[in-house]
C-alpha cells in the first residue's frame, strides 16, 4: 500500500509543471457599463473581506457609474488595489465588478477553486506585496504574469482542493468550538461574581464555621469601634477647651 501511495504521488511530481501565470491565464471578460446590465449584482473591493475570501455583500449594479467588468460564474476576482489586502473571491453567480479587480476566466483544464488557494497564498500574496510602494499600491497583470503557477491535472487539483477544503472545515470548526468556549466561560465568571457578591459562594462554609464573622457583621464591628474611638477623642477635645475657657483643671 504505501509503495502504491509512493508511486502515484511520484507520478503526480512529475506531472506537475510550473508555467508563468500569464501563460496559464488571460483576462478577457470585457468591459460594461453598469447601466447596460442594471438587475446583476456588483462586486466592489469593498464587498470582498481581506483574507479570507469571504463576500460581505453587493450591490445592483444600476447604482454604479464606472465602467465595470463582467463576470460569470467560477471566475476568480483577483483585488489589484492594496494586494497585502489579499482580496480574492470566486463568485457563482453571474455580474459586474470593479475595475481594481483582475477576472481570471473559468476555464475547462483548471479548477478555479484551484486557482483562488493559489492567489490567496502566503508566498503569493507577499511577491504581489512587494511589487510596489506607496499608499495606493496596485499590480497589474504584466507585474504578476511571470509568477510561476503549479500547473497540475484536473485531477490533481480537486484533490489539493479537497484536501485544502477539508483543513480549513477543521480550523472553522475548532474556532467555532473556542468561540463557544469563551462564551461559557464568561457566563461562569458573571454568574461566580454575582454568588461571591450575594453570599451564595460562601454559604456552606459560614454554616461550618458559624463563629466567623461575616462581612456585614465584622464591617459593623470595625464602625462600632472608630465610632467609640472619635467619641473619646472628641470629648477629651471638648474637656480641653473647656478647661481652657473656664480657667478649671481638666478633671
Amino acid at each position: 500500500m504505501e509503495t502504491m501511495v509512493k508511486k502515484r504521488k511520484d507520478e503526480e511530481k512529475s506531472e506537475l509543471q510550473m508555467q508563468p501565470l500569464g501563460d496559464v491565464f488571460q483576462p478577457s471578460r470585457p468591459r460594461v457599463s453598469p447601466a447596460d446590465k442594471p438587475n446583476l449584482p456588483f462586486i466592489g473591493m469593498e464587498h470582498v473581506e481581506a483574507h479570507t475570501m469571504k463576500l460581505l455583500g453587493t450591490v445592483p449594479a444600476g447604482t454604479m457609474k464606472s465602467s465595470s467588468v463582467h463576470f460569470q460564474p467560477g471566475d476568480v476576482l483577483y483585488g489589484r488595489l492594496r494586494p497585502y489586502l489579499n482580496k480574492v473571491y470566486r463568485p457563482d453567480f453571474e455580474g459586474l465588478c470593479s475595475a481594481e479587480f483582475i477576472v481570471f476566466p473559468n476555464a475547462p483544464a483548471i479548477d478555479t477553486k484551484y486557482l483562488q488557494y493559489f492567489l490567496n497564498s502566503y508566498d503569493f500574496v507577499s511577491f504581489a506585496t512587494h511589487l510596489n510602494e506607496g499608499d495606493r499600491p496596485r499590480v497589474d497583470l504584466k507585474q504578476i504574469a511571470p509568477y510561476p503557477f503549479p500547473l497540475a491535472p484536473l485531477l490533481q487539483q480537486r484533490r489539493v482542493v479537497s484536501a485544502i477544503e477539508l483543513q480549513l472545515g477543521r480550523l472553522d470548526a475548532a474556532i467555532a468550538r473556542l468561540q463557544a468556549a469563551k462564551a461559557k466561560l464568561k457566563r461562569y465568571k458573571r454568574a461566580v461574581l454575582k454568588a461571591a457578591v450575594e453570599g451564595a459562594l460562601t454559604e456552606e462554609w459560614r454554616e461550618k464555621h458559624p463563629e466567623i464573622c461575616t462581612s456585614v457583621r465584622l464591617l459593623e464591628k470595625v464602625i462600632s469601634e472608630h465610632k467609640a474611638i472619635w467619641v473619646k477623642e472628641e470629648l477629651e477635645k471638648f474637656a480641653v477647651r473647656w478647661s481652657e475657657k473656664t480657667g478649671q483643671a481638666k478633671v
